[in-house]
């Protein structure tokens, strides 16, 4: 059997994904709206579904409520 070393990098202190997930949700934003995305809510520390309503809520699109845990 071979050895399997898997690394959960979730502060980004391992590897630098250089924007990418910026560059995906501004991608995903102008496919469903049809406009680009000027920000991106910080992301640190912070679940996917709190990101994407803040996200939306500096788009301007202050329908996305809910908790921001």
């Amino acid at each position: 059997m071979r050895d399997l070393l898997v690394l959960w990098d979730v502060d980004y202190t391992l590897l630098s994904a250089a924007g990418l997930g910026n560059r995906l949700y501004q991608a995903v934003f102008k496919d469903m709206f049809g406009r680009d995305l000027t920000t991106v809510a910080p992301k640190a520390g912070r679940t996917d579904r709190a990101i994407l309503l803040d996200t939306l809520a500096l788009a301007g699109d202050h329908r996305a409520t809910g908790s921001r845990g």
